[in-house]
């Protein structure tokens, strides 16, 4: 062979092995469940990356803003994106087999957002020791080798937002707290922001009531504590699905009490410009979708990411309810 024929050959030979690396073909193909899974829409490739994200549920605007945030982006990049959630929140080992089927499914890059740390982490595990980098997404998990947090800081946005619900209250007003199931993080971390905001504004708190992050369960409540209560200033809750299920108690009941949420949901910020709610803590969903994404492709790159991304918090108020309003309807096109 003629040398300038061998030198051809050789480049044609690193060409081929180039564009062979990808993150490669993935066999995805799962049945569909439902009121489940959503896709980017669209085709996938045998050259594309393969992205699963679990998040707790899509019975809420949140989560589907974060899934909003997660298809567009992954749509700009040519993502193959599974994106599912069990019906409900409460519904934690619906999640596990979901965590599960995208193990199966050998995706190149897994995002979860635990509904149960404890439950979740054994089947986390199993992803990494599988090879699957992990990434945790708005409910942080404990595995201790996942790569990066995306979301709020739930403690410290809870302690501005309890400060807030303090402040309009005012000193030795009683409240009442909802929270998300037990075993939940950053329900947890919500839970002692508020404690800690409220009890330093001199608010006193009546009961804390886990309400699964139900409207139905947190109406329910409300309208039990207020046979046992004769004042109750402030309903403060660790999401705004709870919050929304409050403010139905309050008004059936034509109670003089505040309702304050927390995710910065659209139906709850625009009853917070009509004056129905005393405001939520908006986190930013959206962002964290679009965060999610290009972080896997920074994994799969081979790129350093950082261990904790914050996407940052707002609290929602009459004021500023309106900006938050025309951004979540911009979001959802």
């Amino acid at each position: 062979m003629k040398k300038g024929h061998l030198i051809l050959t050789i480049m044609l030979i690193i060409v081929m092995g180039l564009a062979a690396i990808s993150c490669g073909p993935k066999e995805n193909g799962k049945p569909s469940e439902p009121g489940q899974e959503s896709s980017n829409g669209t085709e996938s490739t045998s050259q594309s990356c393969s992205v699963g994200i679990v998040v707790k549920s899509l019975d809420n605007d949140y989560y589907t803003t974060l899934r909003n945030g997660a298809e567009k982006r992954a749509k700009e990049k040519g993502v193959d994106l599974t994106f599912v959630a069990p019906n409900s929140e409460t519904d934690v080992q619906g999640q596990v087999d979901m965590i599960a089927n995208l193990i199966a499914a050998k995706v190149d890059v897994l995002a979860v957002c635990p509904s149960d740390d404890e439950a979740t982490l054994p089947v986390i595990q199993e992803a990494g020791e599988a090879g699957i980098p992990v990434i945790a997404v708005d409910n942080d998990t404990s595995y201790d080798k996942k790569l990066t947090f995306i979301g709020t800081g739930n403690f410290e946005a809870a302690l501005e937002g309890g400060k807030y619900c303090a402040e309009q209250v005012g000193k030795g007003a009683k409240a009442i707290m909802l929270r998300g199931p037990e075993g939940s993080s950053n329900h947890d971390q919500r839970r002692d922001g508020y404690i800690e905001a409220l009890t330093k504004g001199g608010v006193e708190i009546l009961e804390i009531k886990d309400c699964a992050c139900d409207a139905s369960t947190a109406m329910s409540a409300i309208e039990d504590f207020s046979t046992f209560y004769d004042d109750i200033d402030l309903i403060i809750c660790t999401n705004d699905t709870m919050a929304i299920g409050a403010q139905r108690a309050v008004e059936t009941g034509n109670l003089d009490t505040l309702v304050f949420g927390f995710d910065g949901s659209l139906d709850v910020c625009k009853g917070t410009a009509e004056g129905k709610f005393l405001g939520t803590v908006a986190q930013d969903p959206y962002s964290m979708g679009v965060i999610a994404i290009d972080a896997a492709l920074d994994i799969v790159a081979g790129k350093k990411i950082e261990e904790r991304i914050d996407s940052g918090c707002t609290v929602v108020t009459k004021e500023n309810a309106q900006s938050f309003i025309d951004l979540l309807e911009e979001q959802s096109k």
